[in-house]
C-alpha cells in the first residue's frame, strides 16, 4: 500500500532511517497510543529525516518527569486541609487589613477591638457547653459578613470597619490554629479534627 505513494529507493531510505532511529537509546515508542517517536533532534532541528515535533529525547523525558513531580506536589498540598485552612486564613487576614486600611480606618480602634471577640470565652465560666456556644457564635465568619453587609447597605462606614476588625480576628485565630470549639473541652476545636 505504501509502495504506491513513494518511489522504491526513497521508501528503502526511509525504512533504513527508521530502523536506525528505533535502535537509538534516545528513542521512545508509545505503542499503546499508536504513536512512535524517534530521534534525538534538538528543538526545531531534524537529523536524518526525523520529524522534530515527534522526537522525544532524554531531556524531554526528564522535563516531563519534573513536571509530573511538580503537579504531584501541588496535589499533595491540596490534600492537606489543615494547610489549606491556614492559607485561607492568611489570605483572609491580609484582605481584612488591606480593606481596613483602604477605608481609612483608625489603627488605634483596630488595636483596641482586635481582641474583643475573645471576651466570648467568658461563657466558659458557665461550663463547656455554654462557653463553646458563646465562643462559636462570635467566631464564625457569618457574624462579620452580616455586620459588613448591614454597614454597606445602610452606608455606615464605622459598622463596615467593625466587621473588618472581627473578620481579621477570626482569620488570625484560624491562622494560629484556634478553631471553633466543641462542647467537650476548650482545646477541642474543629481544626484539630482536620
Amino acid at each position: 500500500m505504501v509502495r504506491g505513494f513513494f518511489p522504491a529507493d526513497e521508501l528503502t531510505n526511509m525504512v533504513v532511517a527508521l530502523r536506525r532511529h528505533l535502535e537509538d537509546p534516545d528513542t521512545v515508542q508509545v505503542s499503546h497510543l499508536g504513536v512512535h517517536a524517534w530521534g534525538n533532534a534538538a528543538d526545531g532541528e531534524s537529523s536524518d529525516g526525523a520529524v522534530p515535533d515527534l522526537a522525544v529525547t532524554r531531556e524531554r523525558r526528564r522535563s516531563v518527569r519534573r513536571g509530573r513531580r511538580e503537579r504531584e506536589h501541588v496535589l499533595t498540598a491540596l490534600l492537606q486541609p489543615r494547610r489549606l485552612v491556614r492559607l485561607e486564613s492568611a489570605v483572609g487576614l491580609a484582605l481584612a487589613v488591606l480593606l481596613y486600611e483602604r477605608q481609612h480606618g483608625n489603627w488605634l480602634l483596630f488595636l483596641v477591638l482586635i481582641l474583643t471577640p475573645d471576651l466570648a470565652m467568658l461563657g466558659y465560666l458557665l461550663g463547656n457547653r455554654a462557653g463553646a456556644a458563646c465562643y462559636n457564635a462570635v467566631h464564625t465568619y457569618a457574624f462579620p459578613a452580616l455586620l459588613g453587609g448591614v454597614g454597606v447597605a445602610w452606608e455606615q462606614p464605622l459598622v463596615v470597619l467593625l466587621s473588618l476588625i472581627f473578620f481579621a480576628h477570626i482569620a488570625a485565630d484560624r491562622l494560629l490554629g484556634y478553631g471553633l470549639k466543641y462542647p467537650t473541652a476548650f482545646k477541642d476545636t474543629h481544626l484539630q479534627r482536620l
